[in-house]
């Protein structure tokens, strides 16, 4: 990647903010399970609900938000979110039945996401007009960084000052990280063409397909149906620690094993972005996919040693969902009309996440054993990876 400009490292930057407020509305729920279960005195199942219930919102916003990012200015946007879900973060401090968590998780639902994950995506690809790859590596490795933090920070704060002034502490942090994005993103966004012409790209340069013409065409939903599988099968990340065990790994090997795949995941997302600038969409797409698989059939190998080696593999191969998905949308779509397309790629990253974690646990409630799944996903990644191959060579633009 050339020196960035100065408002493309802002872009970055402020991308990586909204990747760490996302990773403050999702990260932070492995922690909160027992303490608020237990305080409410409802089941974990019912408790884990508000999540699903989270996400099938922000599926369901997705494309409108995507039209949103294209039509008004994206600060607007930014500030409307850390109000929202930093009061939303709040608020679960004071619920006391399980029913206020599934209403105010249906607020929290229709920005999530939208104010996160798309806005800091559809932000950097208007700020570099080629060889994002390392910008989105950069951004997306926010999660990464919030991981971190939270495994350091919440298990003793939460003991010492107990799970409501966790979610309290989780909101004043959401709007303050999504307050300072704001504050580094460009001002007078009114969509794509308007924004190339305040960064100094031309009309001429925005090229691609528009919405129109994407949502008429197979490609779209081919690209969907892939994004859901890889999805799904990265929704193995959540068994990872249980698989471990299986093996015959302690579960301090495995915690172990995990932090491991944790610190490399920063470390990969960066460099797949980078390597996409280097190697372009289709070789490196090859590669992170071709790790992930043989990440899972080393692991059934069984031997804890091996067990590092294909966390790290698999981490390399995970990145792709953050990182390689918005980036393979826009080779194959371009930029012209970025946003509302992105927009239906992020449904189908919804879907895989809401169908990926239950498929993962059914097979181990039916079968006794993750194995046999563990065996069978890399058809899968090798088949998607395939589709994906003949998408990128067949671009709209």
């Amino acid at each position: 990647m050339n020196i960035m400009t100065k408002a493309q490292k802002r872009a970055v930057l402020a991308g990586a903010l909204l990747m760490f407020a996302y990773g403050l509305s999702n990260n932070a729920l492995s922690y909160m399970v027992a303490p608020v279960s237990e305080g409410i005195g409802c089941s974990r199942a019912a408790f884990n609900l508000y999540y699903t219930i989270m996400s099938i919102v922000g599926f369901l916003a997705a494309p409108f938000f995507g039209h949103l990012l294209d039509r008004i200015p994206i600060q607007r946007l930014l500030l409307t979110g850390a109000v929202i879900g930093g009061g939303c973060l709040a608020a679960f401090s004071f619920c006391r039945v399980i029913p206020a968590f599934y209403g105010i998780a249906v607020v929290l639902g229709l920005i999530q996401n939208g104010c996160t994950q798309m806005s800091a995506v559809v932000l950097i690809n208007r700020s570099f007009t080629s060889g994002s790859g390392s910008a989105i590596g950069l951004a997306m490795a926010g999660t990464g960084v919030c991981s971190v933090i939270l495994s350091l920070v919440l298990p003793n704060f939460i003991e010492r000052f107990g799970w409501e002034n966790a979610y309290r502490l989780q909101g004043i942090s959401w709007f303050a990280v999504m307050l300072f994005a704001c504050m580094l993103a460009r001002e007078g966004h009114n969509g794509a063409k308007e924004e190339a012409k305040e960064g100094g790209v031309s009309e001429e340069d925005l090229e691609g397909v528009s919405y129109k013409e994407a949502v008429k065409s197979p490609s779209l939903y081919l690209l969907m149906l892939c994004v859901t599988v890889i999805n799904m099968t990265s929704l193995f990340l959540q068994h990872m620690p249980a698989y471990f065990v299986e093996l015959g790994a302690t579960p301090v090997i495995a915690g172990t094993i995990m932090s491991v795949f944790s610190i490399f995941l920063i470390v990969c997302k960066i460099s797949l972005g980078s390597l996409f600038d280097k190697l372009g969409p289709i070789r490196t797409t090859c590669v992170a996919f071709t790790s992930f698989a043989l990440s899972m059939w080393v692991m059934s190998l069984g031997d804890i040693r091996l067990l590092y080696v294909a966390a790290a593999m698999a981490a390399f191969g995970m990145s792709s969902t953050t990182v390689l998905v918005p980036l393979v949308t826009k080779h194959i779509f371009g930029r012209k009309e970025y946003a509302p397309i992105w927009g239906m790629i992020t449904m189908a990253t919804a879907i895989g996440g809401a169908v990926g974690s239950p498929a993962w646990g059914l097979v181990y409630d039916l079968l006794g054993s993750y194995r046999p799944a563990v065996l069978l996903a890399p058809v899968l990644v090798f088949a998607d990876l395939c589709v994906l191959v003949v998408l990128m060579k067949k671009k709209l633009w």
